[in-house]
């Protein structure tokens, strides 16, 4: 292992700590879980869809219809007021 310093902003550095006794686990254990997580990918704000774009339907109304075929897809329920836009 190599160690290094790094700089943090005192919120941050407060809930690091907080953390740190909660969990009853040292400062470097934390910090190397939390990087391994996030470039691990595990902690990207941009969350993607894998599958999406991957083929071709043959159908041309898929983005216009894409949120009735999510729910019919993923077995859920349109939330009460919800509406399909017409454009």
């Amino acid at each position: 292992m190599r160690r290094t310093t790094i700089l943090l902003q005192d919120d941050l550095a407060d809930q690091l700590d907080y953390e740190r006794r909660r969990q009853n686990r040292s400062t470097a254990a934390i910090v190397r879980e939390a990087l391994m997580g996030y470039l691990a990918g595990g902690k990207s704000s941009n969350k993607r869809l894998p599958f999406v774009g991957l083929g071709a339907s043959g159908k041309t109304d898929t983005a216009r219809n894409a949120e009735e075929i999510l729910i019919r897809e993923l077995g859920g329920k349109r939330k009460p007021g919800g509406k399909r836009r017409n454009r």
